[in-house]
């Protein structure tokens, strides 16, 4: 079985007040993103099975915004650990992070989005791509979502040997095919912004 995995950042959030960031909602501008994105992955055929997700209040209202532009709603599945992940993680380490989340996935659907914060959520980009893309060189903004193919039996089993960078929807409104990808070579390792 194909897999499709899609690796998503939320939308722009209003700035982090101290004492509540988990509570952060949705600017009007990200609102917009995640309904584009939600819509621009569905246009390309990628509106997925199930879709986990962190538990803030910025993810909860993408997750409403791109599930609002898809025909069918997918499976949600709420896991806080894409919160406040641990920190420090080797990259392999976190692989097997992300791994051990999307192993709640049932393994009979054929496609995944994972929903969550930077910078792990573009850690797990770069690792899977074993490198960033040209595309993404000015990093994983809010509202991008990276399309994967992979060949894994199982979504425990989705590692960088078995993955292509398929699509890019940056910014929650511009679609990068394939073919622009593989004309461009993945750039050099880089600190990803914070969530």
């Amino acid at each position: 079985m194909t897999r499709t995995l899609i690796i998503a950042r939320h939308a722009e959030a209003a700035d982090a007040v101290a004492a509540d960031d988990k509570g952060r909602p949705l600017t009007a501008h990200g609102r917009s993103q995640a309904e584009s994105c939600g819509l621009a992955l569905r246009q390309e055929g990628h509106a997925p099975q199930i879709l986990i997700h962190s538990t803030a209040k910025r993810i909860l209202q993408t997750r409403d915004g791109l599930i609002s532009k898809w025909f069918e709603p997918p499976q949600l599945i709420e896991d806080a650990r894409l919160y406040s992940p641990p920190q420090g993680l080797t990259p392999d380490n976190l692989l097997h992070f992300f791994n051990r989340v999307m192993d709640q996935a049932n393994d009979d659907a054929a496609s995944l989005m994972v929903l969550a914060h930077n910078p792990e959520i573009s850690r797990l980009a770069e690792i899977l791509n074993r490198g960033y893309p040209e595309a993404l060189s000015r990093g994983y903004s809010s509202g991008t979502a990276c399309v994967f193919t992979s060949t894994a039996e199982r979504w425990y089993d989705v590692a960088p040997d078995n993955v292509r960078l398929d699509l890019i929807v940056l910014g929650g409104e511009k679609v990068i095919r394939a073919k622009a990808l593989q004309a461009s070579r993945p750039a050099g390792p880089r600190a990803p912004e914070a969530t």
